[in-house]
């Protein structure tokens, strides 16, 4: 401090992505002078235009969540709203990375134009413009959601910015031990899940973080694991026993002998192939109805116990995944006193 100035002290409030310009005046100190701010004011951004939403560890840490998603949180932001799509990650696994759903709608754009980033690096996957690592939210500082009017840095793509912020440990040791559990045995069974509501998932993990070396070097680590073992009930339609008989007199689909095929006189190769144009011709089965020498789907011992089955069945697929998600970051920081770790 400079002899013969007053002291000047404000407490501010820096969020992620934020830049925030403060104008110190410095007055003649002639008279020792003492000034303490009980109430705080909004800070009005003069240096950029950019609009969008900060979402606080408090939301983080309190607010509940489907399955773990942070996506999720996204939605509190204003303008933001469920999307659709192959963002939802439901699309094939040879394609997208299961669970990690991304399907969210920011300023009216289409879920493939939001742009995601993790401490600073780029976290968007090239294909869909999704998120590459789905973060765990014990694994989540705060994240900041712009939603128009970027500045150059954020101009990713062109509908929201989500920018995430990880925790680098302190100067103290904490850590947190959570396991979430759903059973189907607690659940109602719906009309399509034909009776089976097999369901169980656990989603389990822990995170820790502190002083690595001294006050100066800081870690935090976390691991989230998924199991998740239910049952997808389909229905499909089977054969009647008449029609496993060979006998379609009663079905509108007109069923033909493969052993008549003959060219067809009429078939025009210059006009496009269809019903009407056809290069062969065949003679439908008397009736719709196959005569017993010729064999049908009753000769078919694989399949004879299924086609069999008087009424719709459902097949039962149990499917287990393990999605498995690790973070861990290691914060260097350099200081004039210990203090400043605290």
């Amino acid at each position: 401090m400079a002899s013969g100035l007053a002291t000047s002290k404000q407490s501010l409030r820096l969020e992620v992505g934020q830049k925030l310009a403060v104008d110190i005046t410095l007055r003649v100190g002639s008279v020792t002078q003492g000034v303490k701010v009980t109430a705080g004011s909004e800070v009005l951004q003069t240096t950029d235009a950019s609009v969008g939403e900060v979402v606080e560890p408090t939301s983080i840490r309190e607010l509940p969540l489907n399955g773990r998603m942070l996506i999720d949180l996204v939605l509190t932001v204003p303008g933001a709203h469920v999307g659709f799509g192959v963002q939802t990650g439901s699309a094939n696994p040879l394609y997208w990375r299961p669970g990690q759903r991304s399907a969210v709608v920011i300023g009216g754009s289409r879920p493939n134009a939001n742009f995601f980033l993790l401490d600073g690096a780029t976290n968007t996957d090239p294909t869909f413009n999704t998120q590459n690592l789905s973060s765990s939210p014990d694994a989540v500082k705060e994240f900041q959601v712009e939603t128009s009017s970027y500045t150059a840095d954020m101009g990713g793509a062109g509908g929201g910015q989500i920018n995430i912020v990880t925790p680098s440990g302190s100067s103290q040791y904490h850590g947190t031990i959570y396991e979430f559990h759903r059973n189907g045995a607690m659940d109602a069974s719906t009309f399509a899940s034909m009776g089976n509501k097999h369901l169980v998932q656990n989603n389990f993990g822990a995170s820790f973080g502190g002083p690595l070396f001294g006050r100066r070097t800081f870690f935090f680590v976390n691991y989230e694991g998924l199991r998740l073992a239910q049952a997808e009930a389909q229905i499909l339609t089977v054969p009647t026993q008449d029609e496993i008989m060979g006998d379609f007199s009663r079905s509108s689909v007109k069923i033909y002998d493969p052993t008549a095929a003959v060219k067809n006189p009429n078939y025009n190769p210059s006009l496009p192939t269809g019903p009407s144009n056809f290069p062969y011709t065949r003679s439908q089965f008397p009736n719709n109805q196959i005569p017993s020498g010729i064999p049908t789907i009753t000769s078919m011992s694989a399949t004879k116990t299924i086609l069999r089955t008087r009424a719709p069945f459902a097949w039962i697929i149990i499917s287990r995944t393990a999605t498995l998600c690790w973070l861990a970051t290691l914060a260097v920081v350099k200081m004039d006193s210990p203090r400043a770790a605290a």
